[in-house]
């Protein structure tokens, strides 16, 4: 599963995104809201989600695993690369 240089970009310009970078290796990290935030209900804190790329010579991103923690930065599971699916497809087709 790829991920291009341009969205990747997009995603530097967007607030709830860190993006470390260690030559090649590249980690996109997305804190979503608390459910307290998201929904009004009592709940869970925020959770990461951590998805682990290589960048290729053409500056594109191929994701190798991805994961979900919690505020204690444990893993609470892996995630199944077709979860990101959607989200990939949005960012190579959204002009923001």
């Amino acid at each position: 599963m790829k991920l291009s240089s341009r969205a990747l970009e997009k995603l530097k310009s967007y607030g709830n995104y860190s993006i470390s970078e260690n030559g090649n290796d590249i980690i996109i990290s997305y804190v979503t809201p608390s459910l307290l935030d998201a929904s009004s209900i009592e709940g869970e804190d925020f959770r990461i989600v951590e998805i682990h790329c290589k960048k290729d010579n053409e500056g594109n991103l191929q994701i190798l695993y991805a994961e979900i923690k919690n505020e204690s930065n444990e893993v609470i599971r892996k995630m199944n690369l077709d979860e990101l699916e959607p989200w990939i497809e949005y960012l190579e087709s959204s002009d923001v």
